[in-house]
């Protein structure tokens, strides 16, 4: 599993990783090497999945990658993407998160002709209660990027809430109320199963 909080350059000499399934985002992407890490390598290390997120990392610096050498997944056959909650930090529209995303799809088709991308919704956080309607409207408008085959949508925020209060499963939470604990992967991946499992199956 690669992760890095720091940027590498790759020669473009050197040939591609051969990762079939790729995992793209920011820093709760990132914490699958973390607290998610068991459950990475029960249900993807088999699947030789390879990690790219990085801490803090908005729309933009994942775009910057993709367009150099820094991320080459030329082989990958399914990628899955969670990004745009550091661009709701630091007030980025979500219209332009939308626009970055769909960048982002491009630049993965480009790389790799007839990959099935998995974008999965932005979390809730309990920090931020500030930041709810925004992650929620930019959700709002990153469902349109679904076309039903080779790109797939997925909802995240409705179960990692409560349904009476609206606010966050705390059990699913670090005491910081925006890091997911243990179980909050778990929840996580069993969400994204029937779904990932079927972008796996259309290779």
């Amino acid at each position: 599993m690669y992760s890095s909080g720091k940027r590498r350059s790759i020669s473009k000499d050197r040939p591609a990783p051969t990762n079939p399934v790729v995992f793209l985002g920011d820093t709760l992407m990132f914490k699958w090497a973390e607290q998610g890490l068991e459950i990475w390598n029960h249900l993807y290390a088999p699947l030789n999945a390879a990690n790219y997120a990085c801490v803090n990392d908005s729309t933009q610096m994942l775009i910057e990658k993709l367009e150099s050498d820094e991320i080459l997944i030329e082989h990958a056959r399914t990628a899955v993407v969670m990004i745009g909650a550091t661009d709701i930090r630091f007030r980025i529209k979500e219209i332009i998160i939308f626009q970055q995303v769909k960048k982002i799809i491009l630049l993965l088709q480009q790389s790799s002709p007839g990959i099935k991308i998995l974008v999965l919704g932005i979390m809730p956080r309990g920090d931020k209660l500030d930041h709810i309607p925004i992650i929620q409207e930019t959700n709002e408008l990153l469902s349109n990027v679904e076309n039903g085959f080779t790109i797939r949508w997925l909802d995240m925020w409705s179960h990692f809430v409560d349904s009476e209060t609206g606010r966050i499963t705390e059990d699913l939470f670090e005491e910081d109320e925006a890091n997911l604990s243990e179980k909050g992967y778990q929840v996580w991946a069993n969400v994204m199963a029937e779904t990932f499992e079927d972008c796996l199956a259309r290779d």
